[in-house]
């Protein structure tokens, strides 16, 4: 390996990789020098895929759970549960081979044990996609209750225009930010209100009830100079209340007392943020469980899915008294999707399609 130190001109850095082009060097591919250390042996799968994980990590629990992907722990835990199933296979065909000697026959007890281990598995891929693509959250209520303020406030940046007429917001702002090492998809939106309205202002509150049907958590906004007025009611009746963490601003106009379940704020004074962070991390926790290692990805998922529908099948082969031919089919199909988890098994085209992933120079 040679390392090039040089100043740092575009032009000097170009002609440097000329030169070595001219005398047989090439530049690498995307994901090159990953590729190779898994070729090597010195990584599997889920670890490269951590790699690309770690470089586009954009908080603290997105980086530290691909870390612990990166050492190891989803490889151990899939070659655990890969070794079960070879264990169940290696017995059935000791049987085929030796049928006369062999008295044991695999239980689809046994067999059902490996499905709950996967299907365990499988659940973290809800908090696997959250800590990498960031969990929806958005602030609904009526017009001029704070809820633009209360995004600038989130934000620490003055990103949405605030004014005391009502209805100043007129579309969805989608802005990312972290709380407490969660990514959050913050989407604020215009003011619900049972008044006419024109096209546009229409157009926005057809968008705020899209946006709360699809985020994971709602901030229902209302003011402590009217707190649950008719108004309040209707958007309450009209969104899924479980998503939601009541929200009371302006409490410095009249010294508000929040009620149980309700986060006093004064976005004014900045009094009550720390709580409604708290909740907002409650509720993340809530709605899945964290995991060690960061929780599976979608072609992880996807594998696992094919894995325990396999052994599903060959626990209902054993139950049916199908031949022991046909069950061992059906547990190497298993075997081998967890091995293309890892890697052990696969394709070059899915080998190379997640190197594809990552820049040039990884």
């Amino acid at each position: 390996m040679v390392e090039i130190s040089c100043h740092g001109s575009p032009q000097i850095v170009k002609e440097i990789i000329e030169i070595f082009i001219e005398n047989g060097g090439r530049l690498a591919g995307r994901g090159e020098f990953t590729k190779r250390a898994f070729i090597n042996g010195k990584l599997d799968l889920t670890q490269a895929e951590a790699i690309i994980d770690l470089i586009e990590a954009k908080t603290e629990k997105s980086a530290s759970s691909a870390r612990s992907q990166l050492m190891g722990e989803l490889k151990r835990l899939i070659e655990g549960i890969r070794e079960k199933v070879k264990q169940i296979l290696m017995k059935i065909e000791a049987t085929l081979d030796f049928p006369d000697d062999i008295e044991e026959i695999v239980s689809p007890e046994e067999i059902k044990k490996i499905i709950s281990e996967i299907d365990d598995t499988i659940k973290t891929s809800k908090y696997g996609k959250l800590v990498r693509e960031g969990i929806s959250l958005a602030i609904i209520g009526r017009p001029n209750v704070g809820k633009s303020s209360l995004l600038n406030l989130l934000l620490k940046d003055e990103r949405a225009i605030v004014a005391d007429i009502p209805g100043t917001t007129r579309d969805t702002i989608e802005e990312q930010i972290n709380v407490r090492g969660y990514l959050i998809n913050l989407v604020d939106t215009a003011g619900l209100h049972n008044l006419e309205v024109g096209a546009v202002e229409s157009m926005g509150m057809n968008r705020t009830r899209a946006a709360a049907s699809e985020a994971d958590i709602i901030l229902f906004v209302c003011e402590a100079t009217d707190p649950f007025n008719n108004d309040d009611n209707r958007i309450l009746s009209s969104i899924d209340v479980k998503k939601a963490i009541y929200v009371v601003n302006k409490t410095d106009l009249r010294g508000y007392q929040a009620k149980e379940g309700e986060v006093g704020l004064s976005i004014v004074n900045r009094i009550g943020i720390v709580e409604l962070e708290d909740r907002i991390v409650e509720k993340i926790e809530n709605i899945v469980e964290p995991r060690e290692y960061g929780g599976i990805n979608e072609r992880q998922k996807e594998r696992l899915i094919v894995a325990e529908n396999a052994l599903k099948r060959g626990a209902a082969g054993i139950n049916a008294k199908a031949t022991l031919e046909m069950i061992a089919i059906d547990i190497k199909e298993g075997f081998d999707a967890l091995g293309e988890i890892t890697g052990q098994e696969g394709t070059e085209e899915v080998i190379a399609g997640i190197f594809d992933r990552f820049c040039v120079g990884k």
